[in-house]
């Protein structure tokens, strides 16, 4: 199911879009909630980091020769 949102553009950045899609193939309509939807996985994965780095603040540093060894 979709909903229905109004957003005001300002004429350049409207432009854009449309010939962005044009472009594409696809409609602008898309274009906005492609960006959106990258724009919120990104943020996701940003707070993922970032709570990955809190559970993990209390575990000893490696070093990157240790990683090296590890890993390699």
């Amino acid at each position: 199911m979709a909903t229905s949102t109004s957003i005001r553009l300002d004429d350049e950045l409207s432009k854009w879009i449309k010939e962005f899609a044009d472009f594409n193939g696809t409609t602008k309509t898309k274009v906005i909630s492609d960006i959106l939807r990258e724009k919120m996985e990104d943020d996701k994965d940003y707070l993922d980091g970032i709570q990955s780095i809190e559970d993990s603040k209390d575990e000893p540093l490696i070093s990157k020769e240790e990683m090296m060894k590890r890993y390699l």
